[in-house]
């Protein structure tokens, strides 16, 4: 079996460049996606949020001078 060197090598450049390719826009759309933030982040504001809303409602009355 005779292997032709010059093919091989045309074949594993046009492979290389075409996973090149591929890397670098999937980097390019990561990048652009707004990053998610975790679930006790996102648990941690409800809570605050939860918090702030039930505190509005049960506002004391001052006390007369």
């Amino acid at each position: 079996m005779d292997i032709n060197c010059y093919a091989l090598e045309m074949i594993t450049k046009a492979r290389l460049a075409e996973l090149r390719a591929n890397a670098a826009r999937y980097a390019l759309l990561a990048s652009l996606r707004t990053p998610r933030p975790s679930v006790w982040t996102a648990l941690g504001s409800a809570l605050l949020r939860a918090g702030r809303r039930s505190s509005r409602r049960e506002v004391a009355n001052p006390r007369p001078a």
